[in-house]
């Protein structure tokens, strides 16, 4: 459950109850690092915060759990002031809201290996009981430099999309996009890393998203 421009309060509720009915876990992408965000989804830091509050009672009330998205989580081009422990500071805040499952997001491809280890190499020995995942966007080029970077300092949630469907209108690239799911296939085979993937049922997507999307 994503924050559009416009959602009012009362939107938030009957989405979550229609949404809850068919999943355990409800996505929202409402917490940001950078002021630029904040104007893009027309609230403020601290109205997303509160946001994230209310969907978590909701989570709990309804005993379902809240993937909760920190956005420019690796950095911003557009001026705002932005460092690691911004990210720390807000991380620490969903925690303290009880929130288990928390993903960094990079949509506009600026994050790289070092800041990428930076962050995670900080964040998971703090908080090894925590469910900490990657949310990146990249180039055609660099996608696996960033998941080699995240999965050698500990993470083991990536968030992709078939054929890397999918962007973000503020990157500067229109090359920079989501990860595709066939590039992570082949980093988990290149790493002898196990995946329980039905073959098959993932050709026939693949070959869906082909006749939906182009």
């Amino acid at each position: 459950m994503q924050t559009n421009s416009g959602l009012e309060h009362r939107d938030h509720v009957s989405v979550f109850l229609w949404y809850h009915l068919f999943t355990s876990y409800i996505r929202t992408l409402t917490t940001h690092t950078t002021q630029r965000c904040s104007d893009y989804n027309l609230i403020n830091i601290e109205q997303s915060l509160a946001q994230v509050e209310e969907i978590q009672n909701l989570c709990v009330k309804n005993n379902k759990k809240a993937l909760l998205y920190i956005s420019m989580g690796f950095g911003n081009p557009y001026g705002d002031e932005y460092n690691a422990d911004i990210v720390f500071h807000w991380f620490r805040k969903l925690v303290e809201l009880g929130v288990e499952h928390i993903a960094l997001a990079d949509t506009v491809g600026v994050s790289n290996p070092e800041n990428i280890d930076y962050i995670f190499s900080n964040l998971i020995p703090e908080f090894p009981d925590m469910h900490i995942g990657a949310h990146f966007h990249s180039h055609p080029h660099n996608w696996e430099e960033k998941i080699l970077a995240a999965w050698n300092s500990g993470c083991r949630s990536f968030d992709s999309s078939i054929k890397g469907i999918g962007g973000c209108p503020m990157a500067k690239d229109e090359l920079v996009g989501n990860i595709a799911t066939e590039n992570m296939l082949l980093f988990a085979h290149k790493h002898k890393i196990p995946l329980k993937i039905n073959d098959a049922a993932f050709n026939t997507a693949a070959q869906m998203a082909v006749e939906v999307f182009v």
